[in-house]
């Protein structure tokens, strides 16, 4: 089972993703390559932002089956804030699907 946790802070916001779906062996697990596919996706673009000055990113921990984020921004930029608020509700509509289909291998917690 794959577990997906997203925390709102002020001016930021925790996410967690931890585990292997075991829908399939590995090598040929959709559900698990749909899984890292978003995952790499969203460390990328919030490397991207980290870059451009939007965000920051004190924790970006990946691994095999376990990415963790923390990521900031000026509390008081509410540019960034939208910018990165909207980042992670496309990404969290791509684990929402996966969950939808896969609900014994994908939660939102």
């Amino acid at each position: 089972m794959t577990t997906v946790r997203l925390r709102e802070l002020n001016g930021g916001c925790l996410f967690s993703c931890e585990g292997h779906a075991g829908y399939a062996p590995p090598g040929r697990d959709i559900v698990c390559a749909g899984v890292s596919a978003l995952c790499i996706a969203l460390v990328r673009r919030l490397e991207e932002m980290a870059l451009e000055g939007i965000v920051r990113l004190p924790e970006c921990e990946v691994g095999a089956g376990e990415v963790r984020l923390r990521v900031e921004t000026d509390e008081n930029d509410k540019m960034s804030e939208i910018l990165l608020r909207n980042t992670f509700a496309a990404i969290m509509a791509g684990f929402g699907a996966l969950e939808e289909n896969y609900a014994e291998y994908v939660m939102i917690t």
